[in-house]
């Protein structure tokens, strides 16, 4: 087996080279300096050598002079390993004898060629003459002895060890090249994100940032550095973000957790003042490994317009069920109104017209008029009403809320209203209408919070191209406007460039929805009309709603008009289907009463047990929309399956998009809107009943 001796101080080198040697097949003596590896050398038998040049005492070079002089050692080959790559300790080398030169670090790969070359020369080079060479190398002379292939052997191996060090040089530099290269890439991409992030190390100071940190660390704190590289972390992150003890405490406890390792990440939720506004961020804190260093990436997010977001919908939700809650309430309140208005009409019809007592009921009739007006008020203040244009005169609306607007704003406000006396007529919806003149109204309450005067107009408009300078955006044609004007704060033009955008508000939190004006913009489109506002800071504000003028005549909606006798006209029977005794009552006194037959079900089931009798006719059914077991749309789809020429008529309480959807569910179903009086019921049912007579006989 092959013999060699190590000659290295530094245990961990010695190891690794041992092991690499042992796993070719070689046997290895370790020393540890020149001394030793002389005493050895001269008592073992080696095949080879390999030593360190710079060791404590006697180095590697002086090692190798002693054995090439030594007729004992002076046959052993002996490689010289070294981190010097001057000339002269090449020249040195060869000085001394040295019959290899192999640089450190270097490839275990090449090391193990270069031995095995250096074995297989070895008999080749013995007993031939050494040849005397007389180098001068930064003005000292050298004098070199030994064989010429030992010599060839050396220049080669130094050549090699040239090119190996250029290619390590090359390597380096393409690799520090790369490193650039990848780091100018990171770069861009930090860049490129849109969060703020800045990048610390083990003791919080900041080493990097990206461009947003930078901008933002500039616009905040400008006689800070830039970008607050070199600077502490939290000394900087408090002077940016204005936060207090306890915000840095909580933030600081989290970091040092995911710095330590003891979490993977940290992430909180803060409110500051930034640059005097109130502001929320999130902090997010990673640990990544650097070149085996641990940094720490720092991520700072603006959520301000995200934190609005949740507002806002948490406040849609809240609005959603307060509307839910006045359908409801206005189910229950339209039924009591419903049987109240019913009997007062039944009661009114049965007094002759000099009867003492025809004012006392006269009054309560119109007591549960005026109820029924605040129901509609209620409905169209939560956007829950049954939408229905019809034509209508603008001035009527005005003066019906003209009461509940001196509630509503209050004793310190003035409100005045200038009516045109000759006012053209609109299509549009009289609830729609009173929530535009109540969200305006509103809005300019608001804007006098020490009190002012409110003024309400209307009157008629012609819009022709020399008035398109003063309303650019409202097109040519006739118009009826409303006109509400205010002694308010006023606005300036970037809020007037926002008033009309969903959830945009100037109030404080808790105070404005940021829906009322958006709800007026959008009522007012659907109606056909323009919106145009007017406003300077600290003169006022007036909002000017152009509705389409329209020629016709007003239509009447009176909810308790005393129509002619509408009794039945031929035999017909009736089925009620109402869940509420009350209601049920009056309906089933009321039909009869005009010589209706009628059948009375207190829900779904006892209707199916109706029409589940063969012999017993069915000509139109009077049913509750809303009601426990099922709803009356489903219930009448169902009856209608075995009872086709069955006809339908819906009443409800409520309204909306969710009564809409039902009443697409019944094909040619007449609709009651609760309240209504008996004149009303009776007129539905004969129109209903005529109406599919009319259709029968086209058929014929």
């Amino acid at each position: 087996m092959t013999k060699l001796l190590i000659v290295e101080d530094s245990a961990t080198q010695a190891a690794e080279l041992t092991l690499l040697l042992e796993s070719r097949g070689f046997e290895v003596t370790v020393a540890t300096d020149g001394i030793s590896g002389l005493t050895r050398c001269r008592n073992g038998s080696f095949d080879a050598v390999l030593s360190d040049v710079v060791m404590p005492g006697m180095d590697g070079y002086q090692l190798c002079r002693q054995l090439k002089t030594d007729k004992q050692t002076s046959g052993v080959p002996v490689i010289l390993l070294t981190s010097l790559n001057e000339p002269l300790d090449i020249v040195r080398g060869l000085e001394c004898g040295a019959d290899n030169f192999i640089t450190k670090p270097y490839e275990p790969d090449y090391l193990l060629d270069r031995v095995q070359r250096l074995l297989e020369n070895k008999l080749l080079r013995q007993h031939k003459p050494t040849m005397g060479v007389e180098v001068v190398v930064r003005g000292e002379r050298y004098i070199i002895r030994s064989e010429k292939e030992q010599m060839v052997d050396l220049l080669i191996s130094t050549f090699e060890e040239v090119l190996r060090s250029r290619q390590r040089e090359y390597e380096a530099k393409l690799c520090e090249e790369t490193v650039r290269e990848s780091h100018r890439f990171l770069k861009s991409a930090l860049d490129a994100l849109p969060n703020k992030i800045c990048i610390v190390d083990g003791s919080m100071t900041i080493v990097s940032a990206n461009e947003r940190w930078c901008g933002f660390a500039q616009s905040v704190a400008p006689n800070w550095p830039k970008s607050g590289v070199g600077a502490n972390y939290f000394a900087f992150w408090q002077k940016l973000f204005s936060a207090g003890e306890e915000l840095t405490d909580k933030v600081r406890e989290g970091i040092d957790a995911v710095l330590r390792g003891h979490s993977k990440g940290f992430s909180h939720e803060y409110n500051t003042r930034i640059a005097g506004k109130w502001a929320w961020f999130s902090l997010t804190a990673t640990r990544f490994e650097e070149r085996g260093t641990y940094l720490l990436a720092i991520e700072h997010e603006d959520i301000t317009a995200k934190k609005q977001l949740e507002q806002q919908f948490l406040h849609s939700q809240k609005m959603e069920a307060i509307g839910l809650l006045a359908g409801g309430v206005a189910h229950d309140f339209n039924n009591l109104l419903l049987v109240i208005g019913g009997y007062t009409d039944l009661l009114r019809k049965s007094l002759p017209d000099d009867d003492a007592r025809v004012p006392d009921v006269d009054e309560i009739g119109a007591a549960v008029k005026a109820a029924a007006a605040l129901t509609q008020q209620l409905l169209a203040f939560s956007r829950q009403q049954r939408l229905t244009p019809r034509v209508l005169n603008l001035n009527g609306v005005v003066s019906d809320l003209r009461k509940m607007m001196h509630r509503l704003i209050g004793e310190d406000i003035q409100y005045d209203m200038e009516l045109a006396q000759d006012l053209g007529m609109v299509n549009a919806d009289s609830g729609q209408v009173q929530q535009i003149l109540m969200n305006l109204v509103v809005n300019a309450r608001d804007a006098m919070p020490k009190g002012g005067r409110i003024l309400v107009s209307t009157f008629n408009l012609t819009v022709e191209d020399s008035e398109l300078v003063a309303h650019p955006e409202i097109p040519k044609g006739r118009y009826v406007v409303l006109s509400v004007n205010d002694t308010g704060q006023g606005m300036d033009a970037a809020t007037r460039a926002r008033i009309f955008e969903p959830f945009f508000t100037t109030k404080e939190v808790g105070k404005g929805t940021g829906l009322g004006l958006s709800t007026v913009y959008g009522i007012t489109r659907q109606s056909g009309g323009h919106v145009w506002v007017y406003s300077e800071v600290g003169r006022g504000t007036t909002f000017k709603i152009f509705l389409p003028r329209v020629d016709a005549r007003p239509t009447q909606a009176d909810a308790f008009e005393t129509l002619p006798d509408l009794s039945a006209q031929r035999p017909a029977t009736i089925m009620i289907v109402e869940d509420n005794t009350a209601v049920r009552d009056l309906l089933k006194r009321v039909l009869r009463g005009a010589g209706y037959q009628v059948l009375v079900a207190a829900g779904p089931s006892e209707a199916r047990t109706y029409c589940a009798n063969k012999g017993q006719k069915i000509d139109l059914m009077l049913t509750d929309v809303v009601m426990p077991e099922m709803s009356g749309p489903v219930l009448a789809e169902e009856l209608r399956a075995s009872r086709p020429q069955m006809s339908v008529v819906l009443m409800s309480g409520y309204s909306g998009a969710s009564l809409t959807q039902r009443e697409d569910i019944v094909a040619g179903a007449a609709f009651l809107e609760k309240p209504f009086t008996a004149t009303s019921v009776l007129r539905t049912v004969r129109e209903t009943l005529e109406s599919k007579l009319q259709l029968t006989a086209a058929n014929l």
